[in-house]
């Protein structure tokens, strides 16, 4: 059992807990030495089915923007949707990132040519987000997620189960 234990632990639970993005506290990962951020989009920073980010949000996006090399690595395949909040940001996107897979990750690192040590992947799903930041070896945060869609349900059970599991 310890073994499992282990094992589930290095691949799914997240370096740290926050309630929202905007509760990062970005002083102190600079102070850490973190140089780059990789972002998830839906229910990390807006709705999934809005196109909305709150001033909060907004405000922490921005000084992230303007002191780190921030990426936004997602899921989503709506380039439209994509491509606005890009414009909005002025903030590179990989859209189709297919996470937990590591190639959108991996690409976004390259991109940001830093260390592995000084990424941070921020996301609010445990099975996608942190597993794939655990798989590249970088930081992950686990922020709740925005809104809880309904078909995601037992997703989040399950992934609160296995938080509560690990810790």
């Amino acid at each position: 059992m310890r073994l499992l234990k282990k094992w589930l632990e290095k691949r799914f639970y997240p370096s740290q807990i926050f309630d929202s993005v905007s509760s990062i506290p970005l002083e102190q990962l600079k102070q850490q030495g973190i140089k780059g951020i990789i972002l998830d989009l839906d229910d990390t920073l807006i709705p999934q089915n809005s196109n909305e980010i709150s001033i909060e949000r907004s405000i922490w996006l921005k000084e992230a923007i303007s002191n780190f090399k921030v990426y936004l690595v997602t899921n989503n395949r709506s380039l439209k949707r994509i491509q606005m909040f890009q414009t909005r940001f002025n903030i590179p996107a990989i859209i189709k990132a297919w996470k937990p897979g590591t190639k959108g990750l991996l690409s976004a690192i390259k991109q940001m040519n830093l260390n592995f040590d000084e990424i941070v992947m921020i996301g609010d799903r445990l099975f996608t987000d942190v597993f794939a930041g655990n798989r590249v070896n970088v930081q992950t945060f686990l922020v709740t997620p925005i809104q809880k869609p309904k078909f995601l349900k037992w997703v989040r059970t399950l992934e609160k189960k296995m938080i509560d599991y690990v810790s």
